[in-house]
Order: structure tokens, then C-alpha cells, then sequence
């Protein structure tokens, strides 16, 4: 995914903050026998970015949509020593607009706070 690269290329340009041996990965569950194996297979096929036929600027999701829209992230965290770690993020709205604004003032929080 996306997100995959930046996060390998974010951890080589500080220079391997997170440790040469950082993995990160990410994956979507779609559900469970063939009923889930059809929805992984009709995601796989779904690329917005590899044709022209994606949604032109302002042909996004409607407002109601956006503010309908939500989000179940679970994040797992295996340390060295074999320890996990689990986190959980939810959103009450759609992810790539209704909640950017508050996921980058939280990010940002939290960058402060756990700065020095």
C-alpha cells in the first residue's frame, strides 16, 4: 500500500529512527469464506490512480457522505523481545477528508508531547 513507502522512506531520511530492522506493513480484512475472498479480490482490482477515470478535483464524496463516513484501524506492534502491542483508531468520518484536519492536530499532539 501507499502508506508502506512512505513509512520505510520516512524511517531511512531520520536516518533509521525507528531501527534498521523496522517493518511495517499494512493489510484490510474483508470478511470471512467466499463471501470475503470476493471482496479481496474486487479490492485488488481497484486502483483509482491507474487510469484516468478516477474522480475529477471537486467530483469527491458528497458532504453527507463525508460526515457519515467512518473508520476501525487496528495497529500491532511486535517488539524485538517478542512483546505486542495492540492500538486501536476509530473515526466518525470519512478518512480522507471529514477527518484529515483532526488526525494531523493529533499527530501533532502527540510529536509534542513525546518530543526530548
Amino acid at each position: 500500500a501507499i502508506n508502506t513507502k512512505n513509512v520505510h522512506r520516512t524511517n531511512f531520511l531520520l536516518d533509521h529512527r525507528y531501527g534498521k530492522d523496522f517493518v511495517y506493513d499494512e493489510m484490510m480484512v474483508a470478511g470471512l469464506g467466499e463471501m470475503g475472498k470476493a471482496a479481496a479480490d474486487a479490492i485488488a482490482k481497484l486502483n483509482p490512480l491507474a487510469s484516468d477515470k478516477g474522480p475529477k478535483p471537486g467530483e469527491g464524496p458528497s458532504k453527507d457522505e463525508r460526515d457519515s463516513g467512518h473508520y476501525d484501524l487496528l495497529f500491532v506492534g511486535l517488539m524485538p523481545d517478542g512483546a505486542r502491542f495492540d492500538a486501536v483508531v476509530t473515526g466518525d468520518r470519512d478518512p480522507g477528508y471529514g477527518s484529515t484536519s483532526k488526525m494531523i492536530a493529533e499527530t501533532a499532539r502527540c510529536m509534542l508531547e513525546t518530543e526530548g
